[in-house]
């Protein structure tokens, strides 16, 4: 459990930085979901549930609704947000949760509610003027206590200030931050991946991993967060393995303890172009992120083969590699190829042409995932031309 309040100011260390502040509480571990409704009691006692459509009438948003009511929480659901949804489907949050005299947000579900339902909570004076937004920036602060309770192991925003929105002028994703616009409260429970394909598992595995290769990539990582970040690739890496063969329930388990460590070190480095791009494609294009994540997991390890051979290399040993008698580039080449493999196993489709698109559409695609702003922590600069000589690789 990470402690409220806990704040780590500038420590140096061999030449390292660190300065990183997490204001809210997180409990993870199975049925941990039990205990929602008395820990949300702390912040009122009417909530707001932004879940999927595909949750709609499912067995978990009714439990959820009962744990709630149990702790002395009355809730009410909006379970309407789908592929298709944009940023006008936040209005018609921030209207119910208005009119409804609600104290707090609760999200439910994977990336695409758990972002809109920090956005609400985030700017609960409204949030159809995109652009007013980004202009406004960070200033101000967070409007209602947020609850984030993902049915996924992975948000590369969980423990982050910043969230994204769909444009539904144009369908662009844009990325926001908000002042300390964290969420109060993280349950993250290994039970709600019980009953996962293994398709959508493997999937939901290589886009945690996009995750933690991009913040372990990024300039502004440091001793602390590369620490953690390794620890989280080498438990993808070993699951990837393991996949057939293990016990489905601790697998989930590893893979909520690799999605939790890559949050924390992304508290410390930054998501990526990959991640970019996979957000865009599924704004553009409504592809599941997962998907994208993983044809792009592959594509960001050859831009790493360039741009940072060395952190390539120290990862030789999570692949059971030894490359201790190799050269740094010998070595990443080791480790890319290892990691091919084990991708390859999963046998996901890799190219962007396997979810319909062309050539046409890389250009918007590239142009989109700039936009973002996500490359700006790249260790060496992207500009579209490149990024879009990457994409046609995968296509």
């Amino acid at each position: 459990m990470l402690c409220p309040k806990m704040r780590i100011r500038t420590i140096l260390f061999f030449m390292d930085t660190l300065s990183f502040y997490m204001p809210g509480r997180v409990i993870f571990g199975l049925d941990s979901r039990m205990r929602l409704g008395t820990e949300a009691r702390r912040f009122g006692a009417r909530a707001l549930i932004l879940a999927e459509t595909a949750f709609r009438s499912s067995d978990s948003l009714n439990e959820l609704s009962s744990v709630l009511r149990s702790g002395g929480v009355e809730s009410i659901t909006y379970a309407e947000i789908g592929a298709e949804s944009t940023s006008r489907a936040g209005e018609e949050c921030l209207d119910l949760a208005k009119s409804a005299r609600v104290q707090m947000i609760i999200g439910f579900g994977g990336l695409r509610v758990l972002s809109m339902a920090k956005a609400v909570a985030a700017f609960g004076a409204g949030i159809y003027d995109l652009d007013s937004l980004k202009k406004e920036g960070e200033s101000g602060t967070s409007v209602y206590p947020y609850i984030e309770v993902p049915t996924a192991c992975r948000n590369p925003f969980m423990l982050r200030e910043d969230f994204f929105l769909i444009d539904a002028r144009n369908r662009h994703s844009s990325v926001f931050r908000r002042k300390e616009a964290f969420p109060n409260l993280v349950v993250l429970d290994p039970r709600y991946a019980a009953g996962l394909s293994e398709r959508k598992r493997s999937a939901i595995l290589l886009d945690t991993m996009l995750s933690s290769l991009e913040a372990y990539f990024s300039r502004s990582s440091n001793f602390l967060s590369t620490t953690i970040l390794l620890r989280s690739l080498g438990l993808l890496a070993g699951s990837i393995s393991s996949m057939r063969e293990e016990d489905p329930s601790e697998l989930d388990l590893r893979l909520y303890q690799a999605g939790l460590l890559s949050a924390f070190g992304l508290t410390m480095g930054s998501p990526g172009i990959g991640s970019a791009v996979a957000l865009t494609a599924g704004g553009l294009f409504q592809i599941p992120k997962s998907g994208v994540a993983a044809l792009m997991l592959p594509v960001i390890l050859e831009y790493g083969r360039r741009a940072c051979p060395d952190k390539l290399a120290r990862m030789a040993p999570i692949v059971d590699e030894d490359t201790r008698r190799m050269g740094t580039s010998a070595a990443a080449d080791t480790v890319i190829a290892a990691l091919r493999r084990r991708i390859d196993s999963l046998q996901l489709p890799l190219r962007f042409s396997d979810y319909g698109l062309s050539s046409r559409d890389l250009p918007v695609l590239a142009d989109a995932a700039i936009e973002t702003g996500l490359a700006d922590q790249l260790p060496q600069p992207l500009d579209q031309e490149e990024l879009l000589n990457l994409l046609k690789g995968a296509l």
